[in-house]
C-alpha cells in the first residue's frame, strides 16, 4: 500500500514539508482497496476480526503520514532519490557491499536491500529506516547479543568507506506514532568496534564448524503456540524436538561454544553482587562458535539480521 502511494505522488523536498488532504485521501482509497481485494480473495477471516483489523490497518495507514511529518521535522532529512528498497553490493548499479576486516585481516561483505534511505539537504546526516510492522528490540541489545545486526550493516553500506560519515539507522514501527516509531543507533566507533567483534566471532564459529542450535528464551507464537525466541518464525520450527531447550542446556558448558555462549547467551549477574559463579569460570580462550549469517538474515527473520546476504 505505501509502497503503491509513494510511487505515485510528489516525493517530499523539504523537511518540514506537509502531507495535503488530496494527498491523504489518496492513501486512504489505496488502502481501502488492498482491504476489499483481501476480502473478496477470502485472506480475512472471521467477519468481526476482520472489521476490527480494516478499522486498525486504514487508522495506521493515516497516522503513518503524521509520522512521517514528525520525523522527517524531527531529523531534519527528506527522503533520497530513488532510495526506496535500495539494494546495495550486488553489483552494477547497486554499488559496492557494506564491508568490515577482521582482526586476522579477512574481509567480510555484505549485500541486502534497505527500506528507505533520508538524508539533510545538506547531504549529511544519512538517516536508513527498516520499517517493522511489530515493536522491535532495542537494536543496541540486539546488538549486544549479536543476533540483531540489520541496523549496522545497512549504516555501514551507507557510510561505505567513510567511517566518520554521520550516519543513523532506525527501526521503524509502523503501529507506533510520532518519533516514538523509532529506535536506533548511530554509526560511531563504539558501535563499529562492537560490531566487528560479533562477526568475528559469528565467522570464526561458522569456520570451526561450531554453531548451536540456541532455541533461546521460551515465547508464544503469533498463534499462540508455545516455541522459542529464534525459533518463532522459523519454517522448521515444528521439525525440531520439543527438547531443544534441554538439549543447549547440556552442550552450553562444553568449552568449545564459550565464545558463543559469552555473545549470545551470558549468564545472568545478580543485582550489585557482580557476576555469578558460573561467569567467572567463562573460558576466554579463542575456540570459536558462532551463528550463521545466512542471507536469510534479514527483515523480519528470526536469524541474526546481518542482511539478505554475506560472502567472505
Amino acid at each position: 500500500m505505501l509502497a503503491e502511494f509513494l510511487d505515485v505522488v510528489e516525493p517530499r523536498t523539504a523537511p518540514d514539508q506537509p502531507w495535503d488532504d488530496a494527498e491523504r485521501g489518496l492513501l486512504l482509497a489505496i488502502g481501502e482497496r488492498f482491504c476489499n481485494e483481501a476480502e473478496s480473495e477470502g485472506l480475512t477471516g472471521r467477519p468481526l476480526l476482520w472489521k476490527l483489523d480494516r478499522r486498525r490497518i486504514l487508522r495506521e495507514l493515516e497516522r503513518f503520514l503524521d509520522t512521517d511529518e514528525e520525523i522527517r521535522g524531527a531529523l531534519g532529512v527528506v527522503p533520497r532519490a530513488a532510495a526506496r528498497e535500495l539494494a546495495f553490493g550486488f553489483g552494477g548499479d547497486s554499488g559496492a557491499p557494506a564491508t568490515i576486516t577482521l582482526a586476522e585481516g579477512r574481509v567480510v561483505r555484505f549485500h541486502g536491500f534497505i527500506d528507505r534511505v533520508d538524508q539533510a539537504p545538506s547531504g549529511s546526516p544519512i538517516v536508513v529506516f527498516d520499517y517493522k510492522t511489530g515493536r522491535p528490540e532495542d537494536p543496541a541489545k540486539g546488538l549486544e547479543r549479536g543476533n540483531k545486526l540489520q541496523l549496522p550493516v545497512y549504516a555501514l553500506a551507507m557510510a561505505g568507506d567513510d567511517r566518520k560519515a554521520d550516519v543513523h539507522a532506525y527501526y521503524w514501527s509502523t503501529r507506533a506514532f510520532g518519533t516514538d516509531a523509532l529506535a536506533g543507533i548511530k554509526l560511531d566507533e563504539p558501535i563499529l568496534d562492537q560490531f566487528t567483534d560479533h562477526v568475528s566471532t559469528i565467522v570464526e564459529g561458522i569456520g570451526a564448524g561450531v554453531f548451536p542450535a540456541f532455541p533461546d528464551k521460551p515465547r508464544q507464537d503469533g498463534r499462540g503456540r508455545e516455541t522459542w525466541e529464534n525459533c518463532c518464525y522459523c519454517a522448521f520450527d515444528r521439525v525440531c524436538a520439543p527438547t531443544r531447550d534441554d538439549d543447549w542446556t547440556r552442550k552450553r558448558a562444553d568449552p568449545v561454544v564459550v565464545r558463543f555462549r559469552q555473545l549470545a547467551d551470558p549468564p545472568p549477574e545478580a543485582a550489585g553482587e557482580g557476576p555469578t559463579p558460573e561467569a567467572a569460570r567463562e573460558d576466554p580462550t579463542p575456540e570459536a562458535a558462532g551463528e550463521d549469517p545466512t542471507p536469510e538474515a534479514a527483515g523480519e527473520d528470526p536469524t541474526p539480521e546481518a542482511a539478505r546476504g554475506v560472502e567472505s
